[in-house]
Formats: structure tokens, sequence, C-alpha cells
């Protein structure tokens, strides 16, 4: 039986690998899309590489979630691990709901200040204030400067 100190590869090598295979299928697939992809009986000349691309992506994606969560697991601190995950992709899915309605304002300062309650070390001022300004930034920039046609403010 091998000892953890034996392993050639620590946690983070496998994290950073994942990622690197994520990344790279991602960018195969992309790149391949130009070409016409056809179907499983009529093959194009992009289907073969879309799906390697895919699975690579796929695979990295599997080892990079792996290689987070198999120290998590042991330590019993999986909460505390997975509460930066979940309130961040909580708060981007809430934003992507609610900008239609909400204005780019408030939806933006709701998103800012509900990914800073990721982490416990936050303080209730520092978010208050970081929601101000970015929300500011955030209108100035989309809806003045690029004059994307979103609402400032709810209907």
């Amino acid at each position: 039986m091998m000892s953890d100190k034996s392993l050639l590869y620590t946690r983070d090598d496998t994290v950073s690998g994942g990622f690197l295979l994520l990344i790279g299928g991602a960018a195969m697939t992309m790149a391949i899309l130009k070409y016409p992809l056809g179907n499983a009986s009529q093959m194009g000349p992009g289907y073969v590489p879309a799906l390697l691309g895919g699975l690579l992506a796929l695979l990295g994606f599997i080892i990079a979630l792996r290689g987070t969560l198999s120290q998590v697991w042991k330590t019993d601190k999986f909460h505390s691990a997975m509460r930066p995950l979940f309130f961040i992709l909580g708060v981007i899915i809430l934003f992507g709901y609610i900008i239609s309605v909400a204005g780019v304002i408030v939806s933006s300062a709701l998103a800012i200040a509900g990914a800073a309650l990721g982490t416990r070390e936050t303080r209730t001022k520092e978010i208050i204030i970081l929601a101000i300004i970015m929300a500011g930034l955030s209108d100035i920039f989309f809806v003045k400067v690029l004059a994307i046609p979103f609402n400032e403010w709810p209907l």
C-alpha cells in the first residue's frame, strides 16, 4: 500500500491538470465547429474531432472535480468547502433570471452581495460598499459605454 507521501503528484496538480484538459477540449470543440458536423449516419469532417474535444473536456471536468473533492470528503469540511461554489453559481443563475425585471443596477448589486456571502471572511460594510460601487460601474460600462439595451432600474 502506498502512502500519501509517495505519490508523484499533489491534489493541486490533479486539479490544474483537469482544468487544462477541460480548457483544451473546450477550445478544440469550439475551433472545430466551423466545419459541418453532419449526424451519426452521415458524419461530416468536424464530427469526430468535435466529439473527441467534448470527451476531452468532460474528462478534464471529471479529473478536476475528483481532485477538488478528494481531500474535502475525508476531512469533514465538505459544507465549508462547497459554500463558495453554491453561492457563486446561485447568484449567477439568479442574475440571469432577474436582470430583465430588476435592471442592471439592482441585479448587479444583488449578485455581488450574494457572491460575497460565499465566504465567512467578508464584513457587511465591505459587501455593501463593494456592491454599490460595482453596480454603478456595471451601469456605466454596460448601459452607457457599450449601449447594451438593459433596463437600469426595475420596471
